[in-house]
C-alpha cells in the first residue's frame, strides 16, 4: 500500500527542496526530489523548470536550457536519473540575482 503525502507535507517538502538547492546541498536536494517524484512527476518538473529561473543567477543561462533538455529526455524515457541530474545542475549553479528579481512585485 502506497502512502501519499498530504498537501501541507508536499508544500513543506518543496520548501525543503528549494532550501537545499539554494544552499548548494546536492545530496539532500536529490533525496528530497526523489521523494517528490513518486508523488507527482509533473509538479516536480514544473518546480524544477521554474527554479532554473528563480533560484539561479540570471547570468547563468545554460542551467535553464539544460534543465529543459533533461525534461525533454524525461518525456521520452521517464528515467529518474534525469530528475537527479536536473537537481544537481540547480544545486551547483551560481546563485544570486535571479530573473524573478526583475519582475514587478504586486503591492496590495
Amino acid at each position: 500500500m502506497m502512502t501519499t503525502m498530504k498537501e501541507h507535507e508536499v508544500t513543506q517538502t518543496y520548501a525543503s527542496l528549494k532550501k537545499a538547492i539554494r544552499r548548494g546541498d546536492p545530496k539532500g536536494a536529490v533525496t528530497i526530489a526523489q521523494g517528490l517524484l513518486v508523488e507527482n512527476a509533473g509538479e516536480l518538473w514544473t518546480f524544477l523548470k521554474a527554479a532554473a529561473s528563480s533560484e539561479v543567477s540570471h547570468t547563468n543561462q545554460q542551467t535553464a536550457v539544460f534543465v529543459k533538455a533533461l525534461f525533454d529526455n524525461w518525456m521520452l524515457d521517464e528515467n529518474p536519473v534525469f530528475v537527479a541530474h536536473a537537481v544537481l545542475a540547480l544545486s551547483d549553479a551560481p546563485k544570486g540575482t535571479s530573473a524573478m528579481d526583475y519582475l514587478p512585485r504586486r503591492v496590495d
